[in-house]
């Protein structure tokens, strides 16, 4: 929940931390907020491969789940700020009020498929919550299991090509 809540604004935690360990600007090996929501996408990223992994997906499977859980954690993760949400409605330019909005709507729908995601881990189907996510990439689709009904005798190829 920590890093939820953390990914919420992660700007000013990235300040608050760096104050509260008294690195000054000038000596500090980053000065960005957004290594908070790259290091944050790659946790989940971590996570998501090894819970599919233990779940019994394959390594590319899990690899793709993982790459598409990542994307989603940057999205949920990334620095926006709510203030410049809340006061959208005076922006003179109408794209500009679109973009903003249109920001804080998929960082809201992300975060709110991985804390669903992690409460179905915690709360109730364990690794079969990373199992189950369904994949974006064609590569790691699994193909339809084959339909139970036999096929008509009419519509069978008998191999023989050569009618004349």
């Amino acid at each position: 929940m920590v890093l939820f809540m953390a990914g919420l604004v992660p700007e000013p935690v990235f300040l608050m931390l760096r104050e509260a360990g008294g690195v000054l600007t000038q000596r500090a090996l980053v000065n960005s907020p957004h290594a908070l929501t790259v290091a944050f996408a790659g946790y989940v990223a971590v996570f998501v491969y090894h819970r599919c992994r233990d779940g019994g997906d394959s390594p590319g499977a899990a690899q793709d789940k993982a790459l598409q859980m990542a994307i989603v954690a940057l999205l949920a993760f990334m620095p926006v700020d709510p203030g410049s949400v809340l006061t959208a409605h005076k922006a003179p330019v109408l794209e500009h009020r679109i973009v903003l909005y249109g920001a804080a709507l998929f960082k809201l729908a992300a975060r709110w498929s991985l804390f669903a995601l992690f409460m179905r881990y915690y709360l109730f189907k364990g690794d079969d919550a990373f199992t189950e996510i369904g994949s974006l990439f064609p590569s790691t689709r699994k193909p339809d299991p084959p339909s139970s009904a036999s096929p008509n005798s009419n519509d069978r190829d008998t191999g023989n090509s050569n009618k004349e």
